[in-house]
Order: structure tokens, then sequence, then C-alpha cells
């Protein structure tokens, strides 16, 4: 599993698209981010359903509204953890 509930992740790469109305979707989606919310099984696909659904337009399809995105596309977007404010911060030395 590459992310948990309440991370936000940025869609990496197009994962395995069963209609051409999926590759378009997926197609349109690369780079954005999201925040997934909660897990589900879409046809055998371990599948996020996002904070924030949006709908796209893509051509020859017409509008499509998108509720959840596949766990193998997202890479979440974690940083280090923060210092405490107690905590002098690190000094790096020069080579």
């Amino acid at each position: 599993m590459n992310c948990k509930p309440g991370d936000m992740a940025v869609v990496v790469r197009i994962g395995e698209c069963p209609t051409p109305v999926h590759e378009a979707v997926m197609r349109a989606v690369i780079g954005r981010i999201v925040t997934v919310v909660s897990l589900y099984d879409r046809q055998g696909a371990a599948t996020w359903a996002i904070k924030e659904p949006f709908w796209l337009n893509i051509r020859g399809v017409g509008k499509t509204l998108v509720t959840g995105i596949d766990d193998s596309v997202l890479q979440p977007i974690r940083g280090d953890k923060a210092p405490r404010a107690t905590e002098s911060p690190k000094t790096l030395e020069a080579a």
C-alpha cells in the first residue's frame, strides 16, 4: 500500500486501464494532487476515495466525475518530521 488515510498524494503514472475511458481519465489526472480518505475495492484494485472529487471533461467521452484513484498510481507526499520549537536546528558543515 502506497498511501495511508489522510495522506496527500500525487498521481504519478497510468495504471491498468480496462477501458479507453479509464485510460483517458488516467492520462488527464497525472500530476494532480489529491487527499485520500478511505480505501475500497474497485474490481480487485485497491482504490482510495478522495476528499474532493472533481469533474473531467474528456473529448469524445464527455464529463466524468472522479471520486477515487487506485493506490498503485499514487505517491504519497510526506516530508521529514519538522523539528520541535525547543530543538535547535542542525548546522551543515561545508566540505
